[in-house]
C-alpha cells in the first residue's frame, strides 16, 4: 500500500534521508520505520530541489 507524505520544504543541500528523518522516519536496514510499521521508499514529487511529497511503500 503506498501512501504519500506531504513535505513541502526546499532541500538544496540535503539527500532524500533528510527528507526522510524530518518526516520522523528511521532507518532500519534497506527499509524505514515509523510508529512501528515499515517503509520502502517509492519517490518524491519534487521539481528542482523543492520537494512536495514523498511516496512510501508500508511493508508487511
Amino acid at each position: 500500500m503506498s501512501i504519500e507524505f506531504q513535505v513541502g520544504k526546499d532541500y538544496e543541500n540535503g539527500s532524500i534521508k533528510d527528507v526522510l528523518h524530518d518526516l520522523g522516519f528511521q532507518e532500519d536496514g534497506r527499509a524505514y520505520t515509523k510508529d512501528g510499521k515499515r517503509f520502502k521508499y517509492e519517490g518524491c514529487d519534487k521539481y528542482q530541489s523543492y520537494i512536495f511529497s514523498v511516496t512510501m511503500n508500508q511493508l508487511n
